[in-house]
C-alpha cells in the first residue's frame, strides 16, 4: 500500500485519525490533514510531531469538510452504523462527490476488509486517503483495529494481483466445499481467508525461524479442505516419506504440553527410516512408551502407495 498512496491524512483526532497518522509514520508514508485551530483533539493539543495543518477556526465539522475536499478519497471505519462526525465526513464526501468508504468491522471479516480497501484504493485511483471513524472515547478499541487493518492491507498489496488473477477465485470463495482452487494462489487466498486477522499479523511478523512450526498445521489444513475430503484416510498419499514424519509430529504434538518444541528428524538407511522425535524435557515422560515400529506393504489395508516395503523406527531424543 505504501508504493500506492502518496499521502494519508485525517483530521488527528484520537481513535481511527490516530491510528492512520501513527501508521504512515511507522511506514514512512507521507501524512497531513487539517486539525482545528489549537490543535484541538479529546486528549489535549495534537503532538507536533503530527505534521497537520491547523484551521483558522476550533469547528471540527469544517476541519472534517476540508480532509474530504483535500484528498483523492476517504476511508471511514466504524463498528456498526456511522455516527456523529463519521457519519458528517460521508456526507461531505457525497457533497462534493468525492470517493468514499466505509468498512464496517461488525459485518465483514477483517481480513476482507483489508484486501476490499486496496481494491477501492486502486479502482478509485486514490493517491492521498483521507482516514476517519470514531474517537477513542467512543470506540476504546477502535485505534488498534484500524492500525491492524492497515498493516494487513499493507502486507496485502503486493499480492493483490495474485490474488486477483483467477476470474474461478470469487465463486470458490462462496462455496469452498464444492470446489477446489486450481491455482497455488487461489489455496493461498481461501486459506488467508479462513484466518483471523491477529493470526494473520502474527505470521507476518513471525521470524523465519519459526516458520517451521507452521509447516504441519497448515499442511494439514490444505489437504483436508483441497485435497481430500475430510472423512478419507490420511495414507492415501502415494510416494509420501513425509507424510510418515508428520503423522508423528501431530500424534506427538496432541500428546504434550508443548507442542512448539516438537521436532523430528528423518534419517534413511537402506530399507529403514528412523525418525528421532525431540520434544521439551517435560515433555518427555508422556512420550515414552508410545514408540512403534510398522513395516508398511503396497495393499490397501495398509499404507497403499509405497513401490517397496519399508521399515520405519521412531526413536525419542533425551
Amino acid at each position: 500500500m505504501a508504493t500506492v498512496l502518496d499521502k494519508i491524512v485525517s483530521g488527528g483526532q484520537t481513535g481511527a485519525d490516530r491510528a492512520a497518522l501513527d501508521f504512515a509514520i511507522k511506514h514512512k508514508i507521507p501524512h497531513g490533514g487539517w486539525v482545528p485551530k489549537g490543535r484541538l483533539a479529546e486528549d489535549g493539543p495534537l503532538p507536533k510531531k503530527y505534521k497537520l495543518t491547523e484551521m483558522p477556526t476550533t469547528d471540527y465539522q469544517k476541519r472534517t469538510e476540508q480532509n474530504v475536499i483535500g484528498s483523492d478519497g476517504t476511508v471511514i471505519f466504524s463498528h456498526g452504523k456511522l455516527t456523529g462526525g463519521s457519519a458528517y465526513t460521508e456526507k461531505m464526501a457525497n457533497e462534493h462527490d468525492r470517493p468514499c468508504l466505509h468498512l464496517d468491522l461488525s459485518k465483514h471479516d477483517a481480513f476482507m476488509l483489508a484486501l476490499s480497501m486496496i481494491n477501492w484504493i486502486h479502482e478509485a485511483k486514490v493517491a492521498t486517503l483521507n482516514i476517519a471513524g470514531p474517537r477513542a472515547a467512543e470506540d476504546p478499541t477502535i485505534y488498534k483495529d484500524v492500525m491492524d487493518i492497515l498493516e494487513s492491507a499493507l502486507l496485502l498489496e503486493s499480492k493483490r494481483e495474485q490474488l486477483l488473477a483467477s476470474p474461478k477465485l470469487t465463486p470458490i470463495t462462496k462455496n469452498r466445499k464444492s470446489k477446489i482452487p486450481a491455482t497455488v494462489d487461489e489455496a493461498v487466498y481461501l486459506l488467508m481467508s479462513e484466518m483471523k486477522l491477529r493470526d494473520l499479523t502474527k505470521l507476518a511478523k513471525m521470524p523465519d525461524d519459526d516458520l517451521i512450526n507452521l509447516h504441519f498445521p497448515i499442511g494439514i489444513w490444505i489437504r483436508n479442505n483441497f485435497v481430500y475430503p475430510r472423512n478419507d484416510k490420511l495414507l492415501q498419499i502415494r510416494n509420501s516419506m513425509e507424510l510418515v514424519k508428520d503423522v508423528i509430529v501431530l500424534m506427538a504434538q496432541a500428546l504434550v504440553d508443548h507442542p512448539g518444541q516438537v521436532f523430528v528428524n528423518e534419517i534413511h538407511s537402506g530399507d529403514t527410516v528412523v525418525h528421532e522425535l525431540a520434544v521439551s524435557k517435560s515433555d518427555i515422560g508422556q512420550v515414552i512408551g508410545k514408540r512403534q515400529d510398522r513395516r508398511c506393504n503396497p495393499d490397501p489395508s495398509g499404507c497403499n502407495g509405497w513401490e517397496d516395503p519399508k521399515k520405519f523406527m521412531l526413536e525419542i531424543v533425551e
